[in-house]
């Protein structure tokens, strides 16, 4: 399901999800991740906040970047396929203090080219036999006064896989996605098979390297998703004026929850870090072997990497 879809599905509830983070219902800090009821919030907001409670940490993580991503306005990014396999496989030997993106929450969409391969096995703990799904969208969450980032991996079988990564200032990103990692479970959330943990992962380290890549080189607007659609919207907005304060309200939400696509400032062409590779006649080469490695290169003729 594309992020579109799924907005669309989402819409009957959007008044909800954006409650939630006007009136701080799930609240998140270095120590705490709780529900804090507020009198002024609807009470279907209370009731759906309550009830993600009940479900466990991954339910209240999803909720919680939903929330804040639909009331900030999606910030979309789009890659063709060999450009988020070279993501998964960019190092991110950087200080967790040096880490930030360039909007507090960002949404990367997947190309078909990139996903239809990376299907997987779930297991919902209701079918005898095992599932298959695969990844649709991520959303990407910064909080610097809780110390982490939290990322949402969206699946075609509806289902969200969730991680919480803390950024500890002693650990570099690296170190930080690797504890991540292994800390990975099943405790409150349903189960997860090995295929899904190491989908998750490389997952996560696309959407670390998107925000890092989008911090160095800058971004720029490439305006909605849905031109026509947004247009729409913004019309409506505009008589929605006349007829009331409610209505102005809901349309002006409608306007807010539109996607809009975003790129970097620069033009950057990502490679493949081949590992165990051979050079040949080494013995004649007189560099450093660190020489012969490319991580990436932008058409500008600047080169660097995230190492």
């Amino acid at each position: 399901m594309s992020l579109a879809n799924a907005l669309n599905l989402l819409r009957p509830t959007l008044p909800y999800y954006i409650a939630l983070t006007k009136y701080d219902i799930l609240h998140l800090d270095k120590h705490t991740f709780e529900y804090r009821p507020h009198p002024a919030a609807p009470s279907v907001a209370l009731e759906m906040a309550q009830a993600v409670c009940t479900m466990g940490a991954s339910s209240c993580i999803e909720s919680y970047v939903m929330s804040r991503m639909l009331r900030e306005g999606p910030k979309v990014f789009a890659f063709d396929a060999l450009t988020c396999e070279a993501l998964e496989n960019f190092d991110l030997n950087v200080s967790t203090a040096d880490y930030l993106q360039p909007f507090p929450t960002v949404t990367i969409e997947l190309p078909q080219d990139y996903t239809k391969k990376r299907v997987v096995p779930f297991d919902d703990g209701i079918r005898v036999d095992e599932g298959t799904h695969a990844p649709d969208y991520l959303v990407v969450r910064h909080e610097p006064n809780a110390a982490c980032v939290l990322v949402l991996m969206h699946m075609t079988s509806h289902q969200v896989l969730t991680r919480l990564l803390k950024l500890d200032p002693a650990w570099t990103l690296e170190e930080m996605w690797a504890k991540g990692s292994r800390s990975w479970d099943a405790k409150d959330s349903l189960s997860m098979t090995a295929e899904e943990k190491a989908l998750g992962s490389s997952l996560s380290k696309v959407a670390l390297n998107v925000c890092l890549m989008a911090t160095a080189y800058g971004v720029k607007c490439l305006g909605p998703a849905n031109p026509s659609h947004y247009e729409r919207l913004q019309k409506y907005a505009k008589l929605a004026r006349k007829r009331g304060q409610e209505e102005t309200v809901k349309a002006e939400m409608e306007v807010r929850t539109a996607p809009v696509r975003y790129a970097f400032a620069q033009e950057v062409t990502l490679f493949h870090r081949e590992t165990g590779s051979v050079l040949v006649n080494a013995h004649l080469f007189a560099g450093m072997p660190s020489d012969t490695m490319t991580t990436y290169r932008t058409k500008k003729e600047r080169s660097g990497s995230i190492n």
